[in-house]
């Protein structure tokens, strides 16, 4: 079996914070500055927050019982972590291969996973983070990789257990979050920030 930590980190690998990021639509730069910290330390709160409650229920039950706590618990978690951040303050997790169905994307979150998607193909390296410029403020995204210990949960079906099969049809009946490669896209973090929350709101 895989290291817990190695586990529980593996479906929030983040790239590296407080670099080169694209940006879609106009930004003055001390808008764009105070977008990126901003998304930068929420990204930082719940990723940790997910890494170390994942890691509690993996030496509780083991993979089989992280399914079922991703399953359940998971968004009560992201609840709780909002209210240690700056208010108004939205977080989702989406993806083009979705487990779970409120994790579908919306046509801007569509946007920007081909964005992430693109730049691959065209440089070899997913960029590092993505803004876009809404109604009332900003979307700030962060890229989720595919580690080595996800492909225990997220590879081909055929290297499956067959009760680990089981469990995620069970939970997840849509499921098509699987046969991925290690360092593939798993999905983005999104971060989206009221223009209220920015120091300078023109």
């Amino acid at each position: 079996m895989f290291p817990s930590r190695a586990i529980a980190f593996c479906c929030f690998v983040a790239l590296p914070m407080f670099v080169a990021r694209h940006v879609q639509g106009e930004t003055d730069r001390s808008i764009d500055e105070q977008v990126v910290t901003l998304g930068n330390n929420a990204a930082d709160a719940i990723l940790k927050t997910f890494i170390s409650s994942l890691q509690g229920a993996i030496q509780q039950g083991g993979v089989l019982h992280a399914v079922s706590f991703c399953n359940t618990e998971i968004p009560a978690i992201t609840k709780t972590v909002k209210k240690s951040l700056p208010e108004g303050l939205q977080i989702k997790r989406t993806t083009l291969k979705v487990r779970n169905p409120l994790n579908t994307p919306d046509e801007l979150e569509s946007q920007a996973l081909r964005y992430f998607t693109q730049e691959f193909k065209r440089t070899g390296t997913y960029p590092l983070s993505h803004i876009q410029t809404i109604e009332g403020g900003y979307r700030f995204y962060k890229p989720l990789l595919i580690a080595k210990p996800c492909l225990s949960c997220h590879g081909p079906k055929t290297e499956m257990s067959p009760e680990l099969q089981t469990l995620i049809n069970e939970k997840y009946p849509t499921d098509q979050a699987t046969d991925y490669q290690e360092g593939e896209l798993r999905g983005l973090l999104r971060i989206e920030i009221p223009r209220s929350s920015l120091d300078n709101k023109s």
